[in-house]
């Protein structure tokens, strides 16, 4: 994390530090100045922006199989995702969702801005 970067969880808001493990349901908000890095236990690299919000709202993944689901949320702001192995298995397990619409994911990184709609 740099600058202003938490993670809000059941009405706590979390300093975002090395190490805390993220859970379903957790809002990842970043400040401006901020930013923040998630890396998933499959690989896939989740990067906010400054000024960002985004909501875990599914996250599976068995080791064994590589089978697994992401599912976030932007609520706004910008996200740089590079996936890992649960969209090499699968990619329709992966997914992004605006207040605009949802993304299939069917390549290995791209950036998503979400604004809130006028």
């Amino acid at each position: 994390a740099v600058g202003q970067a938490f993670v809000d969880r059941q009405g706590q808001r979390l300093p975002a530090t090395v190490g805390l493990q993220v859970q379903r349901g957790d809002r990842l908000v970043t400040g401006d100045p901020g930013g923040l890095g998630l890396k998933l236990m499959d690989d896939t690299t989740l990067t906010l922006g400054a000024d960002s919000r985004m909501e875990l709202t599914e996250y599976r993944f068995n080791a064994a199989t590589k089978d697994g689901r992401l599912h976030v949320r932007l609520v706004s702001g910008a996200l740089h995702v590079a996936t890992g192995l649960i969209a090499r298995h699968a990619a329709q397990n992966v997914r992004v969702e605006t207040a605009t619409g949802v993304m299939a994911v069917r390549g290995t990184a791209f950036i998503v801005e979400g604004r809130n709609p006028p």
